[in-house]
């Protein structure tokens, strides 16, 4: 994953880049005009006033580029994929049950945790272990691998 900082500063730089071929093309235009002495209706002129309206189109759009990479450098947060693991995980348990809570907890605390060990320790029944870990199963939170005649549990988020 790329970092804000890294978008940020590469945003930032070729928009500098950019303003910097865009001044020498202004400044290239506005000394043709000079030349060709321009009046509104004079040729080659109007090839010149577009160029220069353009011009005035993309130093909006390297602004715009150049003030998302200043934005991205300096005051983006990054948020990694553990933190959102982490403030999944505190959503849910506002609305687990205390029995889910305490499998959930178990699992997160010991990786690996054999299903039949989560019964004992969060004094469930083995059936309704089983019911709470399909569920977490299905909402992506934990995977079971099969261990002999149990499984053995691991957190998925």
């Amino acid at each position: 994953m790329v970092s804000q900082k890294t978008v940020g500063g590469l945003l930032a730089g070729s928009a500098l880049l950019f303003a910097g071929i865009l001044y020498f093309t202004i400044q290239s235009l506005t000394a043709r005009t000079q030349v060709l002495g321009c009046i509104l209706d004079t040729p080659g002129c109007a090839q010149v006033a577009t160029g220069l309206s353009m011009s005035h189109v993309a130093v909006g759009f390297v602004s715009a580029v150049f003030s998302l990479g200043v934005y991205f450098f300096f005051f983006h947060k990054e948020v990694s994929e553990k933190k959102l693991s982490e403030q999944r995980i505190e959503l849910l348990t506002k609305v687990l049950t205390a029995g889910e809570k305490e499998v959930l907890a178990a699992v997160l605390h010991q990786e690996g945790i054999l299903q039949s060990s989560l019964a004992y320790k969060t004094n469930l029944t083995p059936g309704r272990v089983s019911q709470v870990l399909s569920q977490f199963e299905e909402q992506g939170l934990i995977r079971r691998v099969p261990s002999g005649k149990s499984f053995k549990v691991y957190a998925a988020v």
